[in-house]
């Protein structure tokens, strides 16, 4: 049987009153790693839980920085036209 996530939030001080939580697995404590916020939780564990939150600012805090890093693209009006073409027919 699969162990729901039901907290409680293992960041100090969390009053986070939500329902989502989730596990600091391996993969979590790697993502903290690189990012750099390990440095400032370093009395995580594996196994711990925290509220959806906490998870998305400490271990996914840079998905956000990657979208925002992508440059969008600016197609001349002839390339525009071609891409459609290239849709519809």
């Amino acid at each position: 049987m699969v162990q729901k996530n039901s907290g409680p939030c293992s960041i100090q001080n969390c009053n986070s009153q939500g329902s989502r939580f989730c596990q600091f697995i391996p993969l979590a404590h790697k993502k903290t790693q690189k990012n750099g916020n390990y440095k400032y939780y370093i009395y995580l564990k594996i196994g711990q839980q925290l509220c959806h939150t906490h998870y998305m600012r400490i271990v996914e805090a840079d998905s956000n920085e990657k979208l925002k890093s992508q440059e969008p693209k600016n197609y001349s009006f002839v390339e525009q036209v071609t891409m459609l073409t290239k849709v519809l027919y």
